[in-house]
């Protein structure tokens, strides 16, 4: 489960979510949005700690939207996206997540398993877009 939520005072964001080298979780207030980045490789636990922890971000502020930097993302594995399909996913559109707004992956094959993956979910719950650049990505969202 999610560690107890910090603030980040530099930002002003409350940090759901903080492992050095696998990634970070915020609550971004003036997106009003989850935002998670990604910052390398996440075993099958650390991926469901992040995606738990933006889940409880997304529940205790009522959001719709999801930021995630996945530029320094790795693959993910068969297990771990059926785990988001099946587990994941579900709640996460029940609990109100209606938009997701990714960065692309560096890496091309991880680029591929996130393609693989989004295919995988109803596209009438969510809607999905990829951008190159976070600005972009932002702006996609703040436009919604």
């Amino acid at each position: 489960m999610a560690k107890a939520r910090e603030v980040d005072v530099s930002r002003g964001y409350a940090v759901y979510f903080s492992r050095y080298g696998v990634a970070v979780v915020t609550w971004d207030p003036t997106l009003q949005a989850v935002y998670t980045e990604a910052q390398s490789w996440a075993d099958p636990s650390e991926l469901a700690a992040v995606l738990e922890a933006g889940l409880q971000a997304l529940t205790e502020h009522g959001g719709s939207r999801w930021l995630a930097d996945g530029r320094n993302m790795k693959v993910l594995k068969q297990s771990d996206q059926d785990w988001i399909v099946q587990e994941f996913y579900p709640r996460a559109v029940a609990a109100g997540l209606k938009r997701i707004a990714l960065v692309i992956p560096t890496s091309g094959l991880a680029m591929a398993t996130v393609e693989q993956l989004a295919h995988r979910l109803p596209a009438a719950q969510v809607e999905v877009a990829f951008f190159p650049t976070l600005d972009e990505a932002r702006s996609w969202l703040n436009s919604r």
